[in-house]
């Protein structure tokens, strides 16, 4: 249930988000996911606190968050959106071929894009420690979250394709600092690096990748578009977490190869678009 809710309100959500900016995509996702990152890091702050201090039971911490979640539906009644384009079935509004080709590029990136769980992984086995895995789990999110507004105005003014160049080989450059922390270094403050890296390249990817599905299309094709898009990097995630593990279990670093690799790819076919 909780899977069918977000692929109903996602695309419609990025839609509103494309539609309440027109003019400043970037900019307008990227406050979007700055937000979404900052209430992600205090609802599970506070979740700690009601397992930790209030001895409360999972079920009753997600009976609040429920609760709380109630609270986002009224500011969405204050939401105006322009008037809905009507579908006949003669109608046919197919979407560009620059979107299909940025579609496959979001593919070979979500190949790459597997979980965050696997550099904690990582910090676990080098080091053994929980708290050094949520703290630099805290320092990722922190980053992401302050740079993803300055990023999306970064593509407003540069360019979409430039920026997620950058992203995607951020994202590489992490993958490959992890591996040389994981092998050679195996400093907690040189871990600073790979987990600042990989806040950053979410900070570009995750907002930019909406912004660019928003110039590619129209008013009348763009919640299907959103659909398209989030439906192929979601079901993606399947495969890319299988084939991480799958890796992991071999060995840890062919995991973060896999990903480098695979991020670069996606940087070179984005020229293409």
């Amino acid at each position: 249930m909780d899977r069918v809710g977000k692929g109903v309100r996602t695309p419609a959500r990025d839609a509103i988000v494309a539609e309440s900016m027109p003019r400043a995509h970037g900019k307008g996702f990227g406050i979007h996911r700055a937000l979404d990152t900052f209430g992600a890091v205090i609802g599970s702050t506070l979740a700690l606190i009601l397992i930790w201090q209030f001895s409360l039971s999972p079920g009753t911490i997600l009976l609040i968050a429920g609760a709380i979640s109630l609270f986002s539906l009224i500011p969405l009644l204050r939401v105006k959106e322009p008037v809905p384009h009507k579908f006949r079935k003669k109608d046919n509004h197919p979407v560009s071929k620059r979107f299909k080709l940025f579609v496959i590029v979001s593919f070979v990136f979500a190949l790459a894009n597997f979980s965050y769980m696997f550099f904690l992984l990582g910090v676990k086995d080098m080091f053994g420690s929980e708290v050094l895995s949520t703290a630099y789990y805290v320092l990722f999110n922190v980053v992401y979250a302050l740079l993803a507004k300055p990023m999306g105005e970064l593509s407003d003014r540069y360019g979409r394709k430039r920026v997620l160049v950058f992203g995607y080989s951020v994202f590489g450059l992490s993958c490959l600092t992890f591996i040389l922390a994981f092998v050679t270094v195996n400093n907690v403050f040189f871990l600073i690096i790979p987990f600042v890296l990989y806040g950053v390249a979410n900070a570009v990817v995750n907002a930019n990748q909406r912004a660019f599905v928003s110039d590619l299309t129209d008013q009348k094709t763009r919640g299907a578009a959103f659909g398209i898009y989030h439906g192929v990097t979601s079901i993606t995630a399947l495969p890319s977490g299988l084939i991480a593990g799958q890796l992991w279990s071999i060995n840890p670093i062919y995991t973060f190869v896999w990903g480098a690799a695979f991020s670069s790819l996606a940087a070179l076919l984005l020229f293409k678009v």
